[in-house]
Protein backbone atom coordinates (compact mmCIF):
# COMPACT_ATOMS: atom_id res chain seq x y z
CA UNK A 1 0.00 0.00 0.00
CA UNK A 2 2.84 2.28 1.10
CA UNK A 3 4.40 1.56 -2.57
CA UNK A 4 1.57 2.83 -4.37
CA UNK A 5 1.11 6.14 -2.70
CA UNK A 6 4.91 6.46 -3.18
CA UNK A 7 4.09 5.91 -7.34
CA UNK A 8 0.99 8.51 -6.85
CA UNK A 9 2.85 10.95 -5.38
CA UNK A 10 6.02 10.71 -7.81
CA UNK A 11 3.53 10.60 -10.58
CA UNK A 12 1.90 14.28 -9.11
CA UNK A 13 5.30 15.72 -8.73
CA UNK A 14 6.09 14.90 -12.21
CA UNK A 15 5.00 18.26 -13.77
CA UNK A 16 6.48 18.28 -17.02
CA UNK A 17 4.19 15.12 -17.13
CA UNK A 18 1.35 17.21 -15.40
CA UNK A 19 1.60 20.35 -17.99
CA UNK A 20 1.44 17.31 -21.33
CA UNK A 21 -1.56 15.61 -19.83
CA UNK A 22 -3.33 19.27 -18.83
CA UNK A 23 -2.29 20.42 -21.85
CA UNK A 24 -3.37 17.54 -24.10
CA UNK A 25 -7.06 17.25 -22.19
CA UNK A 26 -7.56 20.88 -23.44
CA UNK A 27 -7.10 20.95 -27.12
CA UNK A 28 -10.08 18.81 -26.41
CA UNK A 29 -12.21 21.56 -26.02
CA UNK A 30 -10.35 23.84 -28.03
CA UNK A 31 -10.60 22.03 -31.12
CA UNK A 32 -14.20 21.78 -31.07
CA UNK A 33 -14.91 25.48 -30.58
CA UNK A 34 -12.63 25.71 -33.42
CA UNK A 35 -14.71 23.02 -35.68
CA UNK A 36 -17.95 24.52 -34.13
CA UNK A 37 -16.69 27.79 -35.65
CA UNK A 38 -15.80 26.27 -39.15
CA UNK A 39 -19.37 24.42 -39.41
CA UNK A 40 -21.39 27.78 -38.32
CA UNK A 41 -19.69 29.53 -41.06
CA UNK A 42 -20.76 26.88 -43.21
CA UNK A 43 -24.35 27.23 -42.01
CA UNK A 44 -24.33 30.60 -42.43
CA UNK A 45 -23.02 30.10 -46.30
CA UNK A 46 -25.53 27.62 -46.90
CA UNK A 47 -28.79 30.43 -45.30
CA UNK A 48 -27.36 32.91 -47.93
CA UNK A 49 -27.37 31.00 -50.67
CA UNK A 50 -30.93 29.56 -50.11
CA UNK A 51 -32.23 33.60 -49.08
CA UNK A 52 -30.65 33.93 -52.22
CA UNK A 53 -32.20 31.11 -54.31
CA UNK A 54 -35.66 31.51 -52.59
CA UNK A 55 -35.60 35.52 -53.20
CA UNK A 56 -35.16 34.54 -56.98
CA UNK A 57 -37.83 31.82 -56.75
CA UNK A 58 -40.60 34.10 -55.55
CA UNK A 59 -39.90 37.04 -57.78
CA UNK A 60 -39.75 34.26 -60.76
CA UNK A 61 -43.18 32.78 -59.89
CA UNK A 62 -44.90 35.71 -59.34
CA UNK A 63 -43.86 37.29 -62.39
CA UNK A 64 -43.88 34.21 -64.64
CA UNK A 65 -46.52 31.98 -63.91
CA UNK A 66 -49.51 31.39 -65.10
CA UNK A 67 -51.38 30.19 -62.46
CA UNK A 68 -51.03 28.83 -59.25
CA UNK A 69 -49.42 25.29 -60.04
CA UNK A 70 -47.19 27.09 -62.63
CA UNK A 71 -45.81 29.29 -59.95
CA UNK A 72 -45.14 25.92 -58.05
CA UNK A 73 -43.26 24.47 -60.85
CA UNK A 74 -41.07 27.97 -61.43
CA UNK A 75 -40.29 28.16 -57.61
CA UNK A 76 -39.18 24.86 -56.99
CA UNK A 77 -37.04 24.93 -60.50
CA UNK A 78 -35.13 28.02 -59.63
CA UNK A 79 -34.53 27.18 -55.72
CA UNK A 80 -33.44 23.50 -57.07
CA UNK A 81 -30.98 24.97 -59.76
CA UNK A 82 -29.50 27.73 -58.18
CA UNK A 83 -28.42 25.85 -54.71
CA UNK A 84 -28.32 22.38 -56.11
CA UNK A 85 -25.13 20.81 -53.67
CA UNK A 86 -27.92 21.61 -50.87
CA UNK A 87 -30.52 19.45 -52.42
CA UNK A 88 -32.86 22.29 -50.91
CA UNK A 89 -36.81 21.55 -51.28
CA UNK A 90 -39.45 24.22 -51.98
CA UNK A 91 -42.84 24.67 -51.04
CA UNK A 92 -44.76 27.77 -52.38
CA UNK A 93 -48.42 28.77 -51.41
CA UNK A 94 -50.44 31.87 -53.36
CA UNK A 95 -53.36 33.49 -50.90
CA UNK A 96 -54.85 36.42 -52.67
CA UNK A 97 -51.71 38.70 -53.46
CA UNK A 98 -48.94 37.10 -51.57
CA UNK A 99 -47.13 34.23 -52.91
CA UNK A 100 -44.46 32.72 -50.50
CA UNK A 101 -41.98 30.44 -50.88
CA UNK A 102 -39.92 28.50 -47.84
CA UNK A 103 -36.92 26.55 -48.94
CA UNK A 104 -35.72 24.51 -46.99
CA UNK A 105 -31.93 22.24 -47.04
CA UNK A 106 -29.68 20.49 -44.78
CA UNK A 107 -25.90 21.04 -43.86
CA UNK A 108 -23.41 18.70 -42.96
CA UNK A 109 -21.02 19.36 -40.35
CA UNK A 110 -17.84 17.41 -40.52
CA UNK A 111 -16.73 18.31 -37.40
CA UNK A 112 -19.56 18.95 -35.35
CA UNK A 113 -20.49 15.19 -36.24
CA UNK A 114 -17.79 14.20 -33.59
CA UNK A 115 -19.82 15.69 -31.05
CA UNK A 116 -23.31 14.34 -31.73
CA UNK A 117 -24.46 16.87 -34.45
CA UNK A 118 -23.72 15.96 -37.60
CA UNK A 119 -26.77 17.93 -39.92
CA UNK A 120 -28.34 21.37 -39.66
CA UNK A 121 -31.41 22.02 -40.89
CA UNK A 122 -31.70 25.52 -41.97
CA UNK A 123 -34.96 26.89 -43.22
CA UNK A 124 -35.58 30.35 -45.51
CA UNK A 125 -38.83 31.82 -45.67
CA UNK A 126 -39.35 34.27 -49.15
CA UNK A 127 -42.38 36.53 -50.55
CA UNK A 128 -43.74 38.68 -53.05
CA UNK A 129 -47.04 41.16 -52.59
CA UNK A 130 -48.82 41.70 -55.65
CA UNK A 131 -51.27 44.57 -55.80
CA UNK A 132 -53.75 42.29 -57.84
CA UNK A 133 -54.51 38.42 -56.76
CA UNK A 134 -51.75 36.34 -57.88
CA UNK A 135 -51.90 33.61 -60.80
CA UNK A 136 -53.76 35.69 -63.42
CA UNK A 137 -50.16 36.42 -65.36
CA UNK A 138 -50.35 40.12 -64.47
CA UNK A 139 -47.62 42.11 -62.92
CA UNK A 140 -49.96 43.57 -60.18
CA UNK A 141 -52.39 46.66 -60.49
CA UNK A 142 -52.22 50.17 -59.14
CA UNK A 143 -56.55 50.08 -58.41
CA UNK A 144 -59.27 50.79 -60.95
CA UNK A 145 -59.01 54.29 -61.17
CA UNK A 146 -55.58 54.25 -62.62
CA UNK A 147 -55.60 53.42 -66.41
CA UNK A 148 -53.68 56.01 -68.36
CA UNK A 149 -50.22 54.53 -69.98
CA UNK A 150 -48.07 57.35 -67.68
CA UNK A 151 -49.21 55.43 -64.64
CA UNK A 152 -48.85 52.00 -65.86
CA UNK A 153 -45.36 52.92 -66.87
CA UNK A 154 -44.49 54.87 -63.29
CA UNK A 155 -46.01 51.57 -61.69
CA UNK A 156 -43.69 49.18 -63.74
CA UNK A 157 -40.23 51.66 -63.01
CA UNK A 158 -41.14 51.26 -58.98
CA UNK A 159 -41.04 47.20 -59.57
CA UNK A 160 -38.29 47.86 -61.65
CA UNK A 161 -36.49 49.69 -59.07
CA UNK A 162 -37.21 47.32 -56.11
CA UNK A 163 -36.36 44.39 -58.74
CA UNK A 164 -32.73 45.73 -58.71
CA UNK A 165 -32.60 46.25 -55.45
CA UNK A 166 -33.26 42.63 -54.27
CA UNK A 167 -31.36 41.09 -57.52
CA UNK A 168 -28.27 43.42 -57.05
CA UNK A 169 -26.12 40.96 -55.00
CA UNK A 170 -27.39 37.68 -57.14
CA UNK A 171 -24.79 35.65 -59.01
CA UNK A 172 -24.84 36.86 -62.51
CA UNK A 173 -26.20 33.80 -64.47
CA UNK A 174 -29.08 33.65 -61.66
CA UNK A 175 -29.74 37.48 -62.32
CA UNK A 176 -29.96 37.08 -66.01
CA UNK A 177 -32.56 34.82 -65.99
CA UNK A 178 -34.48 36.71 -63.17
CA UNK A 179 -34.51 39.81 -65.65
CA UNK A 180 -35.72 37.60 -68.10
CA UNK A 181 -38.85 35.93 -66.17
CA UNK A 182 -39.52 39.96 -65.18
CA UNK A 183 -39.57 41.45 -68.35
CA UNK A 184 -41.57 38.56 -69.82
CA UNK A 185 -44.30 39.83 -66.54
CA UNK A 186 -43.68 43.72 -67.60
CA UNK A 187 -44.44 43.09 -71.26
CA UNK A 188 -47.83 41.19 -69.95
CA UNK A 189 -48.54 43.89 -67.99
CA UNK A 190 -48.17 46.04 -71.16
CA UNK A 191 -50.11 43.74 -73.29
CA UNK A 192 -53.11 43.63 -70.30
CA UNK A 193 -52.97 47.93 -70.09
CA UNK A 194 -53.51 48.07 -73.92
CA UNK A 195 -56.45 45.82 -74.34
CA UNK A 196 -58.13 46.51 -71.16
CA UNK A 197 -57.95 50.00 -70.45
CA UNK A 198 -54.58 49.49 -68.94
CA UNK A 199 -53.59 48.02 -65.42
CA UNK A 200 -50.48 47.35 -64.23
CA UNK A 201 -48.24 47.32 -60.88
CA UNK A 202 -45.52 46.29 -58.58
CA UNK A 203 -44.12 43.43 -56.86
CA UNK A 204 -42.40 43.50 -53.14
CA UNK A 205 -40.56 41.10 -51.74
CA UNK A 206 -41.13 40.33 -48.00
CA UNK A 207 -39.16 38.24 -45.30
Amino acid sequence: MGRMFQQINSFLADKRGNFAIIFGLSLVPLMGLAGAALDYSRILKAENRLQSAADAAALAAASGGSDVNDMRRIAASFVESNAPDLAPTAETTVSGNTLTVVARAEVDLPVLAAFGWPVARIEITSGVESALPLGNGRVGSVGANAFSPQVVEAQIAIARRQFARVTRKMPAHMRKEMERQFEAGVKRAREHQASQTGNSGQLRITR
